[in-house]
């Protein structure tokens, strides 16, 4: 018996061997279990976020196309667009230029008024003088004529 009993207790602690890795396998279990769940929440969130950010890529590339869309309308515009340009500055420097010619026009006049007031100026004062002048002779002659000449040409 003690045979047996010995018999036993060996097949018992293997059991209980065994029973103690079994219960280390079933702990790793529920973690592979835990790890997984966490894995496959992980993995629907990371689709959740693919699906957003391709419904995100589409409209990028939607826009990108609007933008290549306005910049080849714009492009194609460009050249109108320049050749008003250059018309405009060819307006301006044509405005420039008869607005320099004005300017030397007005200066000219200017000075040409200028030379007409001092000749006026100069012409005045000599007919002035030449009053002044003729007024003198005049006061002289009427000096040196006798009194009687004088009453007649009062009268």
């Amino acid at each position: 018996m003690s045979k047996e009993a010995a018999k036993f207790e060996l097949v018992a602690s293997n059991n209980e061997q065994m029973l103690r890795a079994l219960c280390c396998v079933e702990e790793e279990r529920e973690i592979v279990e835990k790890e997984e769940r966490t894995l496959r929440s992980e993995l629907t969130l990371l689709r959740s976020k693919l699906v957003s950010c391709e419904a995100e890529l589409q409209q990028y590339k939607k826009k990108i196309k609007e933008l290549n869309d306005e910049l080849d309308t714009e492009t194609k515009g460009e050249p109108s667009l320049l050749a008003e340009v250059e018309k405009l500055q060819r307006d301006v420097d044509q405005a420039r230029t008869r607005a320099q010619l004005t300017t030397h026009s007005s200066d000219v006049l200017h000075s040409q008024v200028k030379s007409l007031e001092t000749a006026i100026a100069d012409k005045k004062r000599q007919v002035e003088r030449l009053v002044a002048e003729m007024k003198e002779a005049n006061l002289q002659s009427l000096a040196a004529a006798p009194t009687d000449e004088l009453k007649l040409l009062l009268e």
